[in-house]
């Protein structure tokens, strides 16, 4: 085996056993915040925004995430 063989292998295994799981995590609790800042905004205007603003972020790094994640499996080879 050789030694890019093995450094993709651990990028592999370092990115689908760790990164993502703790990234997808991370976003799942990010996004219930700002569901519950949402809701508990009562109508002001710069709360609900704010809560809208997390919550797109999250997403956002959600998407990032499932990206990053297909460029590893591109790169790495399955």
């Amino acid at each position: 085996m050789s030694d890019v063989d093995q450094l993709t292998g651990l990028v592999k295994d370092w990115y689908y056993g760790l990164l993502l799981p703790i990234g997808v995590i991370l976003a799942g609790i990010v996004i219930l915040i700002g569901g519950i800042m949402y809701a508990s905004s009562s109508g002001d205007a710069g709360k609900a925004q704010k809560a809208k603003e997390i919550i797109f972020g999250a997403i956002t790094g959600l998407v990032l995430l499932i990206c990053a994640a297909l460029i590893v499996r591109t790169v790495t080879g399955g």
